[in-house]
Order: C-alpha cells, then sequence, then structure tokens
C-alpha cells in the first residue's frame, strides 16, 4: 500500500499541470469539471488536484487514506485476551475503524461533490468561463434522496 500513494500523488500532480485535458486549444488553462469529479472519484482530492486546490487535495488525501489506516491501527491495539471458565476468546473494539472509514468516505463524498465546482473556481481564476459542467446533485422527493447530475452549458 506505502509505494501505491507516493505513485497517485506524482500522478495527480503532473496531471494538475499539464494541458493534455484542456477543452479548447484557445484556453490552455481550462479546467474540465468532468475531469476533476472523475478524478476524485478515482482518488479522494483527485480533482481538487486537477483544479490547483493543492491545500484542499492534500487535505482530502490525507484524511481518506489516514484516518482508516489510524482506525485500523487503534482497533489492532484494542485487542485483548478474555480468559473464563467457558475458554478463551479475543475480544476486539471496532469502533475506532468505523469512525475512520465513515471520515474517509466523508472526504470522498465531499472530494466528489466539490471537484466540478473546484474546477469551475479555478477557471473563474484564470478568466476562462466557457465549457460544459457536470455536477453531482441529490434532491429530496417525498422523504427520499435522489442521487442525480446536473448539466450547465456556458458560452
Amino acid at each position: 500500500m506505502r509505494p501505491f500513494i507516493p505513485i497517485v500523488l506524482t500522478l495527480l500532480f503532473v496531471l494538475g499541470n499539464t494541458r493534455v485535458f484542456a477543452q479548447h486549444q484557445t484556453y490552455p488553462e481550462y479546467r474540465d469539471p468532468v475531469v476533476a469529479t472523475a478524478l476524485s472519484l478515482l482518488v479522494p482530492g483527485g480533482g481538487h488536484f486537477y483544479a490547483g486546490e493543492t491545500a484542499t487535495g492534500v487535505t482530502l488525501v490525507a484524511t481518506g487514506f489516514g484516518a482508516p489506516l489510524l482506525g485500523l491501527a487503534l482497533t489492532m491495539r484494542s485487542e485483548k485476551r478474555i480468559c473464563d471458565g467457558y475458554g478463551c476468546r479475543t475480544e476486539v473494539n471496532l469502533t475506532p475503524l468505523l469512525v475512520g472509514s465513515g471520515v474517509m468516505l466523508g472526504a470522498f463524498v465531499y472530494g466528489v461533490a466539490d471537484a466540478g465546482r473546484a474546477a469551475d473556481r479555478a477557471n473563474r481564476r484564470r478568466g476562462v468561463m466557457e465549457g460544459v459542467s457536470v455536477y453531482p446533485t441529490a434532491e429530496v422527493r417525498e422523504g427520499r434522496i435522489e442521487p442525480g447530475f446536473a448539466l450547465r452549458l456556458v458560452w
């Protein structure tokens, strides 16, 4: 797992600073919200690295990978061996692992939901306003949350 993290971070840095994903030749600095969202689906914070929001990307990567690892370490440390009249058994407190996994899921969902907006913020900072934006959305209908996508065309 350890060699994988530097490779992913290097790829995100290279992809975030290259013009390969530019949608228009007239605007080489354009950051596509669809690409940002796709990168966030692959790695927490990937879309934020691509959009140039490095601090947010680092925070999401650290939270996305660090929280479950810390939870796993604390869970493994909580292992207790109990012996009584019925025999010996091992008890483990799974709460740290569950909390760490929940934090990871929250970082992942936030990263995916905000990646397209991060690309739009980057485009506004650069003065680029045209393109197609796709955002993940959630609507509440009849007490249920229905996920979907919103499409915005600007030219």
